[in-house]
Order: C-alpha cells, then sequence, then structure tokens
C-alpha cells in the first residue's frame, strides 16, 4: 500500500488548518494563489528526500555553468600556480578557488579565493568602485 499523501479534507478556511492525511488534523494550510487551491503547509514545502549537496556536486555544477570542464579549470588553476588570482592565497576555508567570470559576456576571468570573488561581488564587479576604494585605502597611490 502507498504511503499517506498530504491530501486535505475538513478544510476550516478562517482557522487556516485542514485534516491532512498524512499530517493529521489541525495541519496548517497554504492557499495557492494561481491555481485557487489550498495545500498542507507542510506538505507543500517538504522534500520526500534529503538534498545533499557534496562539494564535489557544487563544484561541478559552478563549472558546467561557467561551461567549463575539470580539465580546463585544472589547467588555469595550474597557470595561477595554484592561488587566486588577485591576492595569490589559498582559500581561508579549504575550498577551491570559486571560477570568476564576467557578467556581461560570460567570459572566465580567473580563479579567485572566496575573499577576493566575495569583495569583487560587493563591489559589484565595477572597476571605478575598486579604484576608490584603492585611493580611499591609500591617498598616496
Amino acid at each position: 500500500m502507498n504511503a499517506p499523501q498530504h491530501r486535505l479534507s475538513q478544510i476550516d478556511i478562517e482557522a487556516g488548518v485542514a485534516t491532512c492525511e498524512k499530517c493529521g488534523p489541525e495541519a496548517p494550510i497554504v492557499l495557492h494563489q494561481a491555481r485557487d487551491r489550498w495545500y498542507c503547509k507542510v506538505g507543500r514545502y517538504a522534500r520526500t528526500t534529503p538534498r545533499v549537496v557534496t562539494p564535489a556536486t557544487r563544484h561541478r555544477y559552478a563549472l558546467h555553468n561557467k561551461g567549463m570542464t575539470k580539465a580546463d579549470y585544472d589547467a588555469l588553476l595550474a597557470q595561477q600556480g595554484g592561488v587566486c588570482a588577485i591576492c595569490q592565497g589559498l582559500c581561508s576555508n579549504g575550498r577551491r578557488l570559486a571560477v570568476d567570470h564576467d557578467h556581461q559576456t560570460g567570459q572566465v576571468r580567473g580563479l579567485l579565493c572566496q575573499r577576493c570573488n566575495t569583495a569583487l561581488g560587493l563591489m559589484r564587479d565595477r572597476s571605478e568602485l575598486l579604484l576608490r576604494a584603492v585611493t580611499y585605502l591609500d591617498p598616496t597611490a
């Protein structure tokens, strides 16, 4: 026999609850606006299987999104001497270097540690903001 589903009965819209086959009575409900239909809030947002994302999976996904292969990544890493293109260091948290790319063209620029990648993102990849930051930090530069 199949496991119970999140099917509703005895819906009390004013109280925002219903009897759910799986959760039982007094289950919170939510309205799906586009379909004009009520769902069990637990069942609507619960995953049936736990989501496991390993660092290797995250790395493959990042490479795929940038149009790179593992061989491309390894070649770029070797070209940079295994370190961040900006600070010449390794990732302080032990993660792989991030693939940095131009958000306008999608062109890969290099590999960055998490801190440098975050810093560029916070500056919205705008060189004039980075130059102002350099002037702010060192007015004689």
